[in-house]
Order: C-alpha cells, then structure tokens, then sequence
C-alpha cells in the first residue's frame, strides 16, 4: 500500500505542508511569518481552524471520488475500492461482539492515513478566496491569513472566506469548531478586534496561540515562546541530572548526547522562524537562564 501513495497524492496542493516532500512545519510557518512580517497591507488577521475529531470524520466515499478525480491510476484506484469495500468495526465486551459496517475515519499511524488525508483536503486549499486572503495547512492544522487596510476590510473578507470553509466542510461531512478555532491580529494594532464569525458564532480572539509547536503573540516578539521552551528543556534535561552525579549514573559521554538530543533539540526547535528575535534583550536573557 505504501508504494501507492505516490499514484495517489500526485499535484497536491502546495498549500499543504504536512506528509509532502520538501514541505514541513518550518516551511508551513514560514509562510505565516512572511505575510505577517512583509504584507503591503496594514493589517494581517490569522485564523487558526480546528476540524472537529478531523481524521476520525474522514469520509471515505468523497476520498474515493478525489482520488478518481486527481488522476489516480486505474489499477490503484481498484486497490482502493477494495481497501474500503466491507470493513468493519467490533466492539467486544466481555463473550459479546457487536460489529458495525464502517465508512470514515482515517487512522494516525496508518501507512496510506496521510496521503488519503491529502487528497480529501486538497481542494479545501483550492477555493477561490478573496482577494488578500490565503489558506495554508499542515495536515489538519488549517490557517487562514487575510490582508486589509481596515477592520471592515478584515470582517468582510472572513466572512466570505469561512462560508466558503464551512460549506467545503458540508459537502465533506466535516465540521470546523467555532469554539475551538481561534484568530489573532499578527500585523498592525486595531483598536478592537475584528468581529469574526463561523457558522453565525463568533471566534475567540486571542493574543498568543500555539502553532505547530511555537507560541506566536500578537506582536511575534516570541518572548513566551522562549519562555515555554526553556521551561520545557531544563525540566527535561533536569530529569536526567537526577540520575547522574560524578561518581554513579549516566556517565558523561552519555549525558552529552541527551544533552543534545533533549536540552538543545527543545531550545532550537523551528529555530530558523524566530532566530531574529533571539537577539532581543528579553528573549536572550530567557533563553540564557536556562543553561
């Protein structure tokens, strides 16, 4: 099955930065920070979309149809047919089973799990969006970045996109979560948010958020990304140093190389998206306090 995910993921949108060669969480948030730091326009909103139990809700019969429609070859397409014809789900408790016919769900893990994913989202990151407005997505991690000269401007072009969002999500027996989506203003200062809503409830604005692993604010001065990291490495290099002293424990050698592959890969993850700012005073003294 693995040899047909090349036969099946071919012209993948380059908007999606999850499973595709040459493409990861660095490049999905370079593009994040690019518009945010060199857009012509005033303002940058972001919108940060959930997709409620996204790979569980994988519809197979519209993945089948997306496969069909990108090109997917005849003899791999059978292989398909067959993959999803007649599968069932048990649930044994106790000396009783009860079986149910299944037709979704795209589990994490699987070999062909995430070129399926691809295809189903592909022509999500396809819609004809407003002018100023553009989609990018790490698998289900779907960002929508809208570029205006006014709140009004901002307003008017998430409302339009979203409906598009939410109608592709329709169609695809896929649900995006107003509650759990959020939106930040990553350029410009307004004096109040814009008013952003999904399916008539508005998304909660927020001045930090989490994105594929890095904290960005409002201001993408990355000072509580460096703050979390720090945090989080000298916890776990301190795990270590419990069990090693100078004369029992993990002895030196071994030490370094956690050091390295814990300590060090923590401090420097996506490093290459916020290096810049690692010369700004705040950011260096977190940084420095926790070697």
């Amino acid at each position: 099955m693995l040899r047909c995910a090349p036969a099946i993921s071919r012209g993948i949108s380059e908007h999606q930065h999850g499973f595709s060669p040459g493409r990861s969480t660095v490049t999905a948030l370079r593009v994040l920070l690019s518009t945010a730091r060199y857009s012509r326009a005033c303002y940058v909103q972001a919108i940060f979309l959930d997709i409620s139990g996204a790979f569980d809700n994988a519809w197979w019969p519209m993945m089948m149809v997306k496969a069909k429609r990108g090109g997917c070859p005849p003899n791999i397409y059978k292989i398909l047919v067959d993959y999803f014809t007649s599968r069932r789900v048990g649930l044994y408790i106790g000396d009783r089973v009860e079986w149910k016919t299944s037709t979704m769900g795209c589990p994490q893990g699987s070999v062909l799990g995430p070129t399926l994913w691809n295809v189903l989202m592909d022509d999500l990151l396809r819609l004809p969006l407003p002018e100023g407005v553009s989609m990018t997505a790490y698998v289900d991690d779907v960002t929508i970045l809208i570029e205006s000269e006014t709140r009004a401007g901002i307003e008017s072009r998430a409302r339009v996109s979203l409906d598009l969002v939410r109608e592709w999500g329709l169609m695809n027996r896929l649900e995006f979560s107003s509650s759990k989506s959020t939106t930040m203003t990553v350029r410009g200062k307004l004096q109040r948010p814009p008013v952003i809503k999904l399916g008539g409830e508005s998304i909660k604005t927020v001045t930090n958020v989490k994105v594929l692993g890095v904290v960005l604010d409002s201001g993408l001065s990355f000072v509580q990304h460096a703050s979390d990291i720090s945090e989080r490495a000298t916890k776990g290099f301190g795990k270590m140093t419990r069990v090693s002293t100078s004369s029992w424990g993990v002895r030196y050698p071994s030490l370094k190389i956690i050091y390295r592959g814990v300590f060090v890969s923590t401090l420097t993850y996506a490093a290459e998206c916020w290096y810049e700012r690692a010369n700004m005073y705040t950011v260096r003294s977190v940084l420095l306090r926790s070697q």
